[in-house]
């Protein structure tokens, strides 16, 4: 029989033993998987259905009939007569249509395939799915995706749902199998409360482990409405691995569709980003139905129409509805369509490269160079929005506080004030504007009215906006003067205090002014003023250009290490100097990220939020004067 205090003894230090020996192995474990990105158990909502119209609650004609050709020089003219009544055209013809489950689709209803299904009501036709190959690890043929033709029948794509937890391997495996190269994707993970689709690509610099697959995320472009990511993915037992790119369309509105042009500017980068391929092209969004069949469609009749002049809207959307159900899922991503296929058909929008760009714009005294630009400047102008009166209403109804009676806020693009002062309305004359990296970075705002510069400050308190870039002298304003004033240390606007925390002048033209403001409680928010003090709130642009970039290259290094926020950018109107900041802005961020640009595009995208930018042929012609300078100006600092 063994000692008792030798037995307790043992007992003990075997325990301390295995306690160390196992916090060895997860120290161990720990340090594998740090290069390795786990996949997140999400919960996803197994009754969620994507919306469509319900077949009982609408009558469907199921009109087989064969459509006419439509020319592509009078889709406006039938685009406003189908959207007549309430888009009472459209909605008819989507409902001529063929609905619903019309062929078999007897593998996705397996019991054993079920839980592979995202929707409960959303299956693959037997005739058309994707057919993974089978092998020992791997006993099921089964994903929910269909092949796709294009307008001759090809099979082009893949339509597929956004895969699942339990679907990730096969989501892979189809990748893999198909010789996939371009994916195309057309939800965010996560819209409102519900999980749109599992994340399928590692965070950059990090790995994915799906065996027999590891993905890496090599790069990662983020633009202001979509995201462009290239993956190395490997596979056990082969040798060479293969890269993937994808491109994510992130601005997809949880319900309803995003601006068409908006879609037609991240559908033409794709168009011009990808090299041809012999592979199917992968799309898909939740369910790989509405948002997909849209997508596909743009991309088939977009490039019908450019070879021969017209194009059949019903007749593909009937010849992908034949190889996956409910294609274009209502009558509002139909009507979309329509329109972003206009956009498509009447911009000529051009990527020039950073050389080029100063050889075609870099000497305005040119006949050329200026019968280009006036050119373009007549075709931005057939392309600036007709708003109705209903598009600025809010504007309309608070005159009073508007600098400019003929310059009002577009109602959907309207920047609100959240904040609540007793006897202020919760308007201002703002509205938001997209950077080309980020959606919406920019509020652009007018002046303060009399006795309205609590309101400034009430902006940016509820938008965040740590910047404010002053296209005009702030001293030359009434209702400002003391924000940037050398004599004045702190002053109130009921209920802030705002206290002058550093002043500088960074150059002959640009001042910095940083304030701290507080409000009812103890915090403090930090405002940095960038000032040009040398444009007249009379003059539409600079002197010189270089007081633009100058301006934009400071502003810039501050930007860098303070990403967060808005941008508040404020002139007399919110439009006149606004545009051209914004433009030119936007214009460098493009030859930055891509070594290209396409002023027309930039341009038109910040007129659709306020139709007054860039108003006249001089603004257009200065902006390209500004890029030159820059362009210049990063030359000499690369020689340096």
């Amino acid at each position: 029989m063994l000692n008792k205090d030798y037995s307790t003894t043992t007992l003990i230090g075997a325990a301390v033993g295995s306690v160390v020996v196992i916090a060895i192995i997860v120290i161990i474990v720990v340090v594998l998987l740090s290069n390795f990105q786990p996949v997140s158990v999400e919960r996803e909502d197994e009754t969620e259905e994507p919306y469509e119209e319900k077949p009982e609650e609408a009558v469907y004609y199921n009109n087989l009939s064969s459509a006419r050709d439509i020319l592509v020089s009078d889709l406006h003219s039938i685009i406003k007569h189908k959207e007549a009544n309430e888009n009472e055209g459209f909605i008819k013809e989507f409902k001529t249509l063929p609905y619903g489950e019309r062929f078999d689709c007897h593998t996705a209803k397996l019991e054993e395939n079920m839980p592979r299904n995202r929707f409960k009501t959303t299956f693959p036709y037997d005739h058309s799915r994707v057919i993974l190959e089978t092998s020992d690890d791997f006993a099921s043929d089964y994903i929910n995706a269909n092949y796709i033709g294009n307008s001759e029948g090809h099979r082009e794509y893949i339509a597929c749902q956004g895969p699942r937890v339990n679907t990730l391997v096969d989501h892979w495996r189809m990748i893999w199998q198909e010789n996939i190269e371009y994916i195309v994707m057309l939800t965010n993970l996560i819209e409102g409360p519900k999980v749109k689709c599992h994340q399928y690509w590692p965070d950059q610099n990090k790995h994915l482990d799906v065996d027999p697959f590891s993905v890496t995320l090599v790069e990662e472009k983020v633009y202001a409405y979509f995201v462009i990511r290239r993956m190395s993915v490997r596979k056990e037992s082969v040798t060479r691995s293969r890269t993937v790119v994808q491109f994510h369309y992130t601005q997809w509105p949880d319900h309803g569709t995003p601006n068409p042009l908006d879609l037609v500017v991240f559908h033409r980068q794709f168009r011009h980003k990808i090299k041809s391929s012999q592979h199917p092209i992968l799309v898909h969004c939740s369910a790989g139905i509405g948002r997909t069949g849209t997508f596909i469609a743009l991309d088939v009749l977009s490039r019908n129409g450019v070879k021969k002049g017209k194009i059949n809207v019903v007749e593909y959307v009937k010849a992908m509805r034949k190889d996956r159900m409910t294609m274009i899922q209502n009558a509002e991503q139909y009507a979309f369509l329509y329109h972003a296929l206009y956009e498509f058909f009447r911009r000529k929008g051009k990527f020039i490269g950073k050389e080029d760009f100063v050889q075609l714009y870099g000497d305005m005294e040119k006949q050329e160079t200026r019968k280009r630009c006036t050119d373009e400047f007549n075709e931005l102008t057939s392309l600036r929005p007709n708003y109705s009166d209903d598009d600025f209403k809010t504007g309309k109804k608070n005159q009073n506080l508007n600098m400019m009676k003929s310059v009002l806020p577009v109602e959907q693009y309207l920047v609100y004030l959240t904040s609540n002062i007793h006897g202020r309305e919760p308007y201002y004359n703002a509205v938001s504007a997209s950077s080309f990296n980020r959606a919406d970075e920019f509020i652009s705002a007018q002046l303060p009215v009399t006795d309205a510069a609590v309101d400034l400050v009430r902006l940016m308190l509820d938008q965040e906006s740590s910047f404010m870039i002053s296209l005009n002298p702030l001293a030359d304003v009434k209702e400002l003067k003391d924000w940037v004033s050398e004599d004045i240390q702190t002053f109130k606007l009921n209920p802030y205090e705002i206290t002058k925390d550093e002043q500088k002048i960074l150059s002959k033209e640009i001042r910095k002014t940083t304030l701290q403001i507080k409000g009812k409680n103890t915090n403090t928010h930090k405002v940095q003023i960038f000032e040009c003090l040398n444009w007249k709130s009379s003059d539409k642009i600079p002197a010189e250009p270089s007081t633009l970039t100058n301006l934009i290259k400071q502003f810039s290094l501050d930007r860098k290490s303070d990403t967060d926020g808005h941008i508040t950018v404020i002139s007399k109107d919110g439009a006149t100097c606004c545009g051209v900041f914004c433009a030119v802005y936007n214009a460098i961020e493009q030859l930055e990220m891509d070594g290209e640009v396409d002023m027309l595009t930039i341009v038109q995208q910040l007129q659709i939020r306020r139709p007054e930018m860039i108003s006249t042929k001089e603004e257009y012609e200065f902006c390209f004067k500004a890029v030159c300078n820059y362009l210049s100006m990063d030359s000499v600092y690369a020689n340096t």
